[in-house]
């Protein structure tokens, strides 16, 4: 701890001076207690756990205190001479030994007790079970020999000895002096009250009748240590760890005091270090509770981790449904509220959903519509158009196409729209389900219309206007010339007609103008077209029409006109109107220019030859 490390603060002394009374205290408690078994070591060193701990949480702050201490303890110990250096080298053994078990749990386990992990167990294991002992054995064996001579039993059964001891010791200790320090939440199940106290009183029963109460007389005595290790498992099962340990540390003080009154179990079977057989016993048995207690706190932090992740979830779920809920109204109030029909089909063009708009537009409800193959909606004429981007898009070559198409209505009428069409893809790349937007162009397609009628045609007498009657002219005269075929063209007007609007009107001019033509219109036939290509002057082109021909024609509606009444707006009837024509025949290299003019200067002899008549042009 970074508040005892500076030699200048008064916690640094006051912490090394209990340490150092803490280590010499239990040193010398245990060596009194474990007299009878000579020198060194003793059965159990609880003051390797000291040694640990110390280094463990303080860190190199507690050096000095526990290295004093450790050379007292070795200095007084009883039945061991005093020696100026012996007593430092066997307390230098026990700090070094506790400074490379810290160094590794520091590295493997970090700051925290290392219980709560299974690889934190096992290093916690290894190193104050079987590296600080080995450290220490070895140390103070040769320690000893050196001072004391080659022992009696072996230098081997010394140091092992040695190393079960101190083992024994760090590990039934240190785990609650680190559990104490640094404790933390154990996630364990909700015990009934007198669950904890009930084992604990059968596990001290167990202790003294097996360790104190059996004798050589006893059924079974040499298995009868056996029977504590069930109050231990479930003690390790179902209780947090420093509850486990605290019973096992009960249970090892009985069984060490009426071990060592010469009572018990491993006193009756005659074992020759009964003492040493009880400590490799609490070792497994500390060991196993280690073992199986952070297993199991693994298996409850994992459950309450799934369960808490579970409520994580079930709230994310929860939530995400009111977010896709919200979103799913959020996106039925723009697919019903815009001014377009909006739809989603099937990979194989099938609605599957369609908005009130569209609906609205075909004249259907929804529920008709769900189900319906589009392309049988599609006008007869509209299906095989835009056949190859439509087999694209089904193969995947392209996302997405727009065309104009006319839908079937309710009332059997069609609507003209544009159609666009999104596919959407699966992971697989295959087709989940088109998106389709459809636009009601009816109004412009009327607008268009009437653009083009008005590009097209006069307004007064509803045949061609000037314009399209000469580029219409254009490809029937190119068409003429390619083909060799026959075509005539014939200029005619109105005779008199400034006296008609002088004397009747502008309207009654109009009127006359109209009639003239609608006349002349019925006169040709499907393919002939008539134009107004001046004031009171007309012009017809006669495809696949000889001279004669054309000559009978004109004589017809010359005559027709003649004979036709026409109202002034008043209600009088006009005086007879006529009309003079000239007709010309298509030659070769001609083009609508000269056609114009031949036929007009036909048309004017017609005129100088007293109106009302035709005149071919013969040139």
């Amino acid at each position: 701890m970074n508040q005892y490390a500076d030699p200048r603060s008064y916690r640094f002394w006051l912490l090394n001076f209990g340490l150092a009374v803490a280590y010499s205290g239990l040193a010398a408690v245990t060596g009194r207690l474990f007299a009878a078994f000579g020198p060194l070591p003793a059965p159990i060193w609880p003051a390797a756990s000291v040694a640990l701990a110390g280094v463990w949480y303080f860190g190199r702050a507690a050096w000095p205190g526990l290295f004093i201490g450790a050379t007292l303890a070795f200095w007084f110990y009883p039945l061991l001479p005093p020696s100026h250096w012996l007593a430092p080298v066997i307390a230098f053994g026990s700090l070094v030994a506790a400074i490379t078990a810290n160094w590794l749990l520091q590295r493997r386990c970090g700051p925290v007790a290392p219980f709560y992990r299974v690889p934190h167990v096992i290093v916690f294991m290894v190193g104050a079970g079987l590296l600080q002992p080995v450290i220490a054995a070895t140390i103070g064996t040769s320690a000893v020999s050196l001072a004391l001579g080659r022992p009696a039993e072996g230098l081997f059964t010394i140091w092992l000895k040695w190393l079960i001891a101190d083992s024994a010791g760090a590990l039934s200790f240190t785990p609650i002096v680190m559990l104490l320090a640094r404790p933390r939440p154990v996630m364990s199940a909700v015990l009934p009250i007198l669950e904890a106290p009930l084992i604990a009183v059968v596990t001290l029963a167990l202790s003294v009748a097996i360790y104190w109460v059996a004798n050589a007389d006893t059924y079974v005595v040499y298995a009868l240590p056996l029977l504590v290790v069930l109050p231990l498992a479930w003690a390790a099962l179902r209780f947090s760890l420093i509850e486990a340990l605290a019973i096992l540390l009960s249970n090892a003080l009985l069984a060490w005091i009426g071990t060592l009154l010469g009572l018990g179990a491993l006193n009756a079977i005659g074992d020759r270090y009964p003492i040493y057989t009880l400590n490799l016993f609490l070792i497994a048995s500390i060991v196993a509770i280690l073992g199986t207690n952070v297993l199991v706190t693994e298996l409850h932090e994992r459950q309450q981790a799934l369960r808490r992740a579970r409520r994580d979830l079930e709230k994310k779920i929860r939530a995400r449904t009111l977010e896709l809920s919200a979103s799913e109204a959020r996106f039925r109030n723009y697919f019903n509220i815009g001014q377009i029909g909006l739809a989603e089909a099937s990979a194989d063009l099938r609605w599957v959903r369609v908005n009130n708009h569209l609906c609205q537009m075909l004249g259907y409800s929804e529920r008709e519509l769900i189900g319906v193959s589009c392309p049988l909606m599609v006008h007869p004429d509209d299906q095989a158009a835009h056949a190859l981007q439509q087999r694209q898009l089904l193969a995947g070559e392209i996302d997405r196409i727009s065309m104009e198409k006319r839908f079937r209505r309710r009332d059997g009428s069609y609507l003209p729209t544009i159609v666009s069409i999104q596919a959407e893809r699966g992971p697989d790349k295959t087709i989940d389900y088109f998106f389709v937007a459809i636009q009601d162009i009816g109004q412009r397609k009327t607008m268009e219309d009437e653009l083009r009628r008005r590009a097209t045609v006069d307004d007064l007498t509803g045949v061609a206007n000037r314009n399209h009657f000469t580029e219409w002219g254009e490809r029937e005269i190119a068409r003429a010339h390619r083909h060799g075929t026959a075509l005539c063209f014939m200029m005619f007007d109105v005779d008199h007609f400034k006296r008609i609007n002088d004397g009747f009107g502008h309207l009654a001019g109009d009127i006359a103008l109209k009639t003239i033509a609608h006349h002349c219109r019925e006169s040709l036939r499907g393919f002939d077209l008539i134009g107004r290509v001046g004031g009171e002057e007309f012009a017809v082109l006669l495809p696949d029409t000889t001279l004669q021909g054309a000559a009978e024609l004109a004589e017809r509606m010359r005559y027709g006109v003649a004979k036709q009444t026409i109202k002034a707006p008043h209600g009088m009837s006009l005086p007879t109107i006529t009309i003079s024509i000239g007709v010309t025949m298509l030659k070769p290299d001609d083009r609508i220019e000269q056609l114009f003019s031949r036929s007009d200067a036909a048309l004017y002899r017609a005129k100088q030859a007293g109106r009302n008549r035709v005149e071919i042009d013969n040139s």
